[in-house]
């Protein structure tokens, strides 16, 4: 079992500037490099608050952390079957990426058209993942084990409990194969503040593409439930 202490606001602004730093934000266009020295990657979110569907996808030439690449020349890249936008900013360099209403589908694919007209396609499942009987008070003495609407873990899975009070964020995550629920031990209620606590599931799942250059590239698929509130005492 996994535990992470998250403060919000500043110190996330800070660690997030601190790791795009190793990353590349420099953009070029796609039609100037090889073809074969692209990194693709992918990655599909479901925000079940919202009720969104998410798709995003990055090129980068020569590695994971490499110059991000507009597709140009007749390159393209699909979610779904429909072309995906291009925009870009000082993070994150050039992306693609669409938000939808969320929907029923369970499988998502990306394909990818060089400037070569070589193409790639890759699809990942969602599965969804809601907490299922939340209390609407707890004890914090006592744990608690949730178990969730949706299929046992998978094999590269992770479910994670977020427990958010009103300065912290609180993470309990668990990756084991089959698992279909989550202890919430007093250690853990205990790194919360007493009062309201809005409790919510996060599921990912992240896999190695099937289609790619030499250089690989991954594709992640995340579930992000409802939030419920619950006053611990």
């Amino acid at each position: 079992m996994i535990k992470k202490k998250v403060l919000f606001g500043f110190i996330i602004s800070v660690i997030s500037l601190m790791v795009l730093s190793c990353v590349s934000n420099e953009v070029a266009d796609s039609d100037k490099v090889s073809q074969e020295e692209i990194y693709q990657t992918y990655r599909v979110t479901v925000d079940a608050t919202d009720q969104t569907v998410t798709g995003f996808a990055s090129f980068r030439f020569g590695g994971s952390a490499g110059t991000t690449l507009r597709l140009t020349a007749g390159s393209n890249v699909t979610w779904n079957g429909n072309e995906m936008p291009q925009l870009q900013n000082i993070f994150l360099g050039a992306f693609y990426e669409k938000t939808e209403s969320a929907s029923l589908m369970a499988e998502h694919s990306f394909v990818f058209t060089d400037t070569e007209q070589k193409s790639y396609t890759n699809v990942i499942e969602m599965m969804p993942a809601e907490p299922e009987n939340v209390p609407s008070e707890y004890k914090a003495s006592k744990s608690l084990k949730l178990s969730w609407v949706g299929q046992p873990l998978r094999d590269g899975e992770v479910l994670t409990c977020n427990l958010k009070d009103s300065s912290f964020t609180h993470s309990v995550s668990i990756d084991l194969v089959g698992a279909t629920s989550i202890e919430i031990k007093p250690s853990d209620w205990n790194q919360t503040k007493k009062g309201l606590v809005n409790l919510s599931f996060e599921r990912t799942y992240k896999q190695d593409l099937k289609e790619a250059t030499h250089l690989g590239g991954t594709i992640k698929a995340i579930y992000v439930s409802k939030s419920y509130p619950i006053i611990v005492k």
